[in-house]
């Protein structure tokens, strides 16, 4: 849009996006919205934590021209029990909670089962459940799935990324992305 706010110049558009999106992923916003906007992000990725305010403002101001997939995928190991725990909480309506607790409680080296297991409890989940079915590999499959085919897509992995419509946003303020999204919108024709 101009030199405070543009897509990353250096990342190729990504032309099937939506197939990152499962039937299974929460969705805020407008579902049948034109504007598709994805952020990736890894719990204990502290850029994430940092975004995180800024993306639910971009959503409360955007949730009618556009729908939003928060998606995490995991850069470090000590993350992959965070991000199926994520998964277990998005089958009981519990997701974004679950996202906002764990970033909240973000510490290095990553939260243990026991701290998972806790806040599973504080936000009305059976945390000792959700712990057996992670233990059990009920999420593995999903977990590299993702992981792998977003390596695919953007051999340099890092996060937080943000997509608007397959393009990789560079300036991750709500003013931008707000910006993008109309930009995105109106392009679109809604």
């Amino acid at each position: 849009i101009d030199a405070e706010c543009y897509y990353d110049p250096e990342a190729s558009p990504i032309r099937r996006y939506e197939d990152f999106i499962t039937g299974m992923d929460p969705v805020r916003g407008n579902p049948s919205a034109p504007v598709t906007v994805i952020e990736f992000f890894d719990p204990n990725c502290p850029h994430c934590r940092e975004l995180w305010p800024e993306m639910e403002h971009v959503i409360e101001q955007y949730n009618d021209r556009a729908r939003f997939y928060i998606k995490p995928v995991y850069l470090w190991d000590f993350s992959k029990n965070q991000v199926a725990a994520m998964l277990a909480a998005a089958e009981q309506g519990k997701y974004f909670e679950m996202i906002e607790r764990q970033l909240a409680a973000q510490k290095q080296g990553g939260l243990s089962n026991a701290e998972l297991r806790t806040i599973a409890r504080e936000i009305g989940m059976d945390g000792q459940q959700m712990l057996d079915q992670i233990e059990a590999g009920r999420y593995e499959m999903v977990l590299q799935r993702d992981r792998s085919r977003l390596i695919e897509a953007v051999p340099r992995l890092s996060v937080p990324r943000v997509w608007i419509n397959g393009q990789t946003v560079a300036v991750r303020t709500a003013d931008c992305m707000g910006r993008l999204i109309e930009q995105a919108a109106l392009q679109a024709g809604g």
